[in-house]
């Protein structure tokens, strides 16, 4: 935040002029009314240059007393309204200060810093919309005040503010304006082709960006370079600008530089569908920053998308330690410790996840997180035994993933084991509903029915399993005994001996006992 005082610093004393017209209407001469005007100006000044001392002392409690009891006595100081909102900005108070900066911008709307300080604040403040606003009267009441630096930190603000409300190609313009006062500016000109390319514009900014990439190491270049071929459908280009650039950075023995364009690369490599190589530039970018958790996770990620869970579990771990409070970190890892058996260590993870996540404001993504914690929770209470908690918690998962036919699957085991079967019955349907091709939802919804005594609908799913898989002895059983409690004993001694031909045990002693 600029902390450079207002340049004309006007101590108006009009605002006294009431007071000086009853002193001359009680007989006071008006020499002596001019005298308390100057008096009154001198304290007024004495009052602002305490407040300056207090500031650049770091006590701004006392700065904002000083200030205060100057504005007290002359409304209209623009120095003290502007010392007072530096004050209340260093003690955390925006509001306040935002009010300080507002009267400077509203008595004095020619000055430059009131704008500026006003958005600033606002930008602390959130209030994007009006934070450009402010930047932009800034820009526009800059001469003869603001020197190029100033006009060119008024400008990033603005264009900062451009971004964040998602005016790209205003914010490119502001940046483009910047430049013109700072042509050889490699940062502005960066700036200037990435919201371009935020904006869907990037090949605008390519061929500067090209011209840059000669100029500069910065790895970020060669990164939006890629990003454009990317937004343009040129994948191949893409790959290339990327391993150009990588090899420049291992070249020069810059390892962050070498690690962001390896991750760049990997992430680029898994859309594509390139699993192998995306591996290997995730491992390398991994080696390159060890420091860099994401390279860690997404390495790790990657392996637990191939089902190599105990693969993946040493990169989570070290992903997990080097950025503990990242929700999706711990949701990969806990659902790592889940794939291999580690049920315990998937419950704590799960636990700090929600811990996290304990707010009622969240984003689409986070609830998505929270809800994948709260299912190994649920799953955690499942394995120990407690149905009726797992299933509490599983319908808690559906409200937020509806969708999830894994989630129904596990609240209709709960229910199924709690020997509620016609709750069970609704999840399974779901989960196939869901997802058609889920053998596992098929097979629960059949014994479902079964328990629930409704044979004819248990006998159409054993049905369905025995066509899709002819193979599947334990089905044709099911499919036997659907069959008998229907009183179909011919069909049923069918089914049954088709599943002892399979070498079904259960089979074999049951067509004993009954045929």
């Amino acid at each position: 935040m600029a902390k450079k005082y207002i340049k004309r610093l006007l101590i108006i004393s009009i605002g006294f002029m009431g007071l000086g017209s009853s002193l001359a209407q009680q007989g006071v001469p008006l020499s002596t009314s001019q005298e308390l005007s100057t008096n009154v100006s001198a304290v007024v000044s004495d009052w602002i240059n305490k407040g300056k001392v207090y500031l650049s002392g770091g006590q701004f409690d006392a700065a904002r007393e000083s200030f205060q009891e100057a504005i007290a006595l002359n409304y209209k100081s623009s120095e003290a309204h502007f010392g007072l909102g530096l004050a209340e900005y260093e003690r955390g108070d925006y509001p306040s200060a935002l009010f300080a900066f507002s009267e400077v911008a509203r008595l004095y709307p020619e000055f430059f810093d009131g704008h500026f300080n006003r958005a600033i604040t606002l930008s602390k403040l959130r209030r994007f919309d009006e934070a450009a606003e402010s930047f932009a009267k800034a820009i526009d009441e800059a001469d003869p005040e603001a020197s190029d630096g100033q006009k060119i930190n008024a400008y990033l603000g603005y264009a900062g503010m451009l971004k964040r409300i998602e005016r790209y190609s205003d914010a490119a313009e502001a940046y483009n304006n910047a430049l013109e006062l700072r042509p050889r500016d490699t940062e502005l000109a960066y700036r200037k082709s990435e919201a371009l390319y935020l904006g869907g514009n990037g090949l605008e900014g390519l061929a500067d960006l090209i011209d840059l990439e000669t100029q500069t190491s910065d790895y970020r270049v060669s990164a939006l370079i890629s990003d454009i071929y990317i937004q343009n459908e040129q994948t191949k280009y893409a790959l290339d600008a990327l391993e150009r650039s990588l090899r420049k950075a291992q070249g020069a023995a810059d390892s962050k530089a070498e690690s962001f364009l390896s991750l760049k690369l990997g992430l680029l490599q898994t859309s594509l569908e390139q699993n192998t190589e995306a591996i290997a530039s995730f491992g390398r970018a991994a080696a390159a920053d060890p420091s860099s958790w994401e390279a860690h996770y997404q390495y790790g990620i990657s392996y637990l998308a191939l089902g190599q869970p105990e693969s993946a579990l040493g990169s989570l771990q070290q992903a997990q330690a080097l950025n503990p409070e990242s929700p999706v970190v711990n949701l990969a890892l806990a659902s790592t410790y889940d794939a291999v058996g580690m049920t315990n260590e998937a419950a704590q993870i799960s636990q700090l996840i929600v811990n996290l996540l304990n707010s009622d404001e969240l984003t689409a993504l986070e609830q998505e997180e929270l809800a994948g914690a709260k299912f190994f929770l649920a799953k955690s209470d499942f394995m120990q035994g407690q149905y009726e908690t797992a299933l509490e918690k599983f319908e808690e998962v559906i409200s937020s993933k509806s969708e999830d036919a894994i989630a129904h699957i596990w609240a209709g085991l709960a229910a199924y084991n709690l020997e509620k079967f016609n709750t069970a019955i609704r999840f399974f349907e779901t989960a196939v509903s869901i997802d058609p091709k889920n053998i596992e939802a098929k097979v629960n919804l059949g014994s479902a029915y079964y328990k629930a005594e409704d044979y004819r609908n248990a006998t159409f799913m054993y049905q369905l399993l025995t066509e899709d898989n002819p193979n599947d002895a334990e089905s044709f059983y099911n499919l036997g005994l659907s069959l008998m409690a229907q009183n179909s004993p011919d069909e049923a001694k069918e089914a049954l001996t088709k599943a002892s031909e399979l070498g079904f045990t259960p089979a074999q002693n049951t067509l004993a006992q009954y045929f």
